[in-house]
């Protein structure tokens, strides 16, 4: 994958940063332009998808997908079996065009733009592009901590089409699940698992160091907590503890002395001390946890939930078709085409279950294929801890958001999986460079 990958330095700014930057900036804030402002949101994502597509074609007809051969060679076999595939149920099955094509949408159109930004960009536009995404992370999460003190029905609270409270979702009776920029809690819920592993990789750096660049860390220590706090979000509750706890192993070679050592006592300093302030200002929010958390213990099964989480449901399985029932059945778009419906869940109501409905045998091995791929790097970046740290956190973000609904479900979630996969490749193709001296200045 890498033999031929080179990283040139350059200053100003590129028409591909560009256009990541417009792709980017759209995803993030589409949401708030329909929510605030009534800015369609279908207009947004055709602009959207219209400038990935365009940084495709730039990659395509400049070659640059040579830099990353394997990897595109690989996954342009499988793109062309799966579009093979969904091309003969549309045949033999009846499903309609527009359900097919918005398939190929959501499985692949920001797959191969995260690839086409990784073999385009310099290492002055990656530099600026983390730089912009720890901005818009903090502006969300204040925006987050700001929804979260607002009462359920205040403007800032609102969900597009919403006729009243019980249209919002809620945390509790008065708490609500917040939002930030984004339709859906589960947008705001892949997005913090991404500014995490921004986050922590930009803190522990300067941390040592004197003046703006250790305030610019203690900041985003704090703004992390904040952000899994204010989530309402059991999940993100708990992948946050998982995230530090990943993050925490893998210098785990390094805490007898050193300055990794002292960073990361800082650092727990400040996690633990940001804690007790989100206790003190969020007393309703804390309360509303306890609830939350002890109610699922009482009438959720655990070991139910895991299955359903990493497999799918027992629907699923009873509606198993070997063909499955259609590339992009499973999506929004495609069960509206299907049912006339976008209420409720068509296939299933997990990620895994969704890829198996619309797939069948070939998701099931899609399924287990790339979790295994993911925890190879995982394992891979444990095993090389000083050089592939960064790897490693965003393998695990990413093994996180396999199991949302990056592929066939949520607009935003999946789109921000591609972007995790995107950063995965900055980093990879960095972390490459630097070990080999194949730097190109």
């Amino acid at each position: 994958m890498s033999e031929n990958i080179r990283l040139i330095r350059h200053s100003g700014r590129s028409l591909p940063y560009y256009l990541v930057c417009g792709v980017f900036l759209i995803g993030i804030f589409e949401g708030a332009l329909q929510k605030w402002v009534g800015f369609p949101l279908s207009l947004s994502v055709v602009i959207r998808d219209l400038l990935a597509v365009s940084l495709i074609f730039y990659a395509v007809i400049y070659f640059k997908f040579r830099q990353m051969r394997s990897l595109s060679l690989v996954l342009l076999i499988w793109t062309i079996l799966v579009i093979l595939w969904g091309g003969m149920q549309s045949i033999f099955m009846g499903v309609p065009l527009a359900v097919f094509g918005s398939g190929i949408r959501f499985w692949f159109l920001y797959l191969w733009f995260a690839i086409a930004a990784a073999v385009v960009f310099s290492v002055d536009d990656i530099r600026k592009f983390y730089k912009l995404s720890l901005k818009v992370g903090l502006c969300i999460v204040g925006l987050a901590i700001v929804q979260s003190l607002l009462p359920p029905d205040n403007i800032l609270n609102v969900q597009p089409n919403s006729i009243d409270e019980s249209s919002i979702f809620l945390l509790a009776e008065g708490v609500v699940r917040v939002t930030g920029t984004f339709t859906f809690t589960l947008g705001y819920t892949a997005f913090i698992a991404f500014f995490a592993w921004v986050a922590i990789s930009e803190s522990l750096n300067p941390l040592m160091s004197r003046g703006i660049a250790s305030a610019k860390s203690i900041i985003l220590i704090i703004a992390l907590v904040m952000a899994f706090a204010v989530s309402g979000s059991r999940s993100s509750i708990l992948w946050g503890a998982i995230f530090f706890s990943i993050f925490f192993l893998f210098h785990r070679g390094e805490i007898r002395g050193g300055i990794i050592a002292k960073k990361i006592i800082i650092l727990a300093v400040f996690f633990v001390l940001a804690g007790g302030a989100f206790i003190f200002l969020f007393p309703n929010l804390v309360e509303a946890y306890e609830v939350r958390f002890r109610t699922a213990s009482e009438h959720e099964d655990f070991i139910g939930r895991i299955v359903i989480f990493f497999v799918g449901e027992q629907r699923v399985v009873d509606n198993f078709e070997m063909w499955g029932h259609g590339l992009g059945a499973g999506t929004n778009i495609g069960s509206k085409f299907l049912t006339g419906s976008t209420d409720g869940f068509y296939l299933s109501e997990t990620e895994q279950g969704k890829i198996i409905g619309e797939m069948g045998v070939l998701g099931i091995f899609y399924v287990f294929f790339r979790a295994l791929i993911v925890l190879k790097i995982i394992f891979w970046s444990f095993l090389d801890l000083k050089r592939r740290i960064d790897v490693g956190l965003g393998a695990a973000v990413i093994f996180y958001l396999l199991f949302l609904t990056p592929v066939s479900g949520q607009n935003s979630a999946n789109f921000i999986f591609y972007i995790c996969f995107m950063y995965l490749l900055f980093v990879y193709k960095i972390t490459y460079l630097a070990c080999n001296n194949k730097e190109t200045v």
